[in-house]
């Protein structure tokens, strides 16, 4: 089974209803038109350079938040501002700084989900489209004044 980060886009104030009101949160109605399959770990530790949330892109992963569903898990929740950075951040890593920052020597022994040394070469195109997929959604969020939301199920 995969773990797979899905993101959602809303308006401003659906997002600060659900950070309101977590606990009428409902997944079934909100419209998760975005993942970035089992990639997100990997992404995460080549833009911020760190397992733990320390960096200005953790909120990708953890910023303000609460746990739902049975099976409790976390849904992130990202406000218009915080999308606007993000997505001028993403939009500076080209593939220049990809293939420079997507080497084995970097990744090895940090327990990233997904990675493994022997097919490494093989997942480098699949790591690349994924953040370029990411950078992209963001930069339509951005562009249209939208929160993000997303939760690792």
């Amino acid at each position: 089974m995969s773990i797979i980060c899905s993101f959602a886009k809303l308006s401003q104030s659906e997002l600060d209803s659900v950070i309101k009101n977590p606990s009428k949160f409902d997944s079934e109605k909100i419209d998760f038109d975005f993942d970035i399959d089992k990639a997100w770990e990997i992404i995460h530790f080549l833009i911020t350079n760190s397992v733990e949330n320390s960096s200005e892109l953790s909120p990708i992963w953890s910023l303000q938040g609460f746990e739902f569903g049975e099976e409790e898990d976390w849904l992130n929740c990202i406000n218009s501002q915080k999308v606007k950075t993000i997505s001028k951040t993403l939009e500076a890593m080209d593939e220049t700084w990809f293939k420079a920052n997507f080497v084995n020597e970097n990744l090895e022994g940090k327990n990233l989900y997904g990675y493994d040394y022997n097919t490494f070469e093989e997942e480098c195109e699949y790591y690349w489209f994924h953040l370029q997929e990411l950078t992209e959604y963001f930069a339509i969020a951005a562009d249209q004044n939208l929160a993000i939301i997303n939760y690792i199920a």
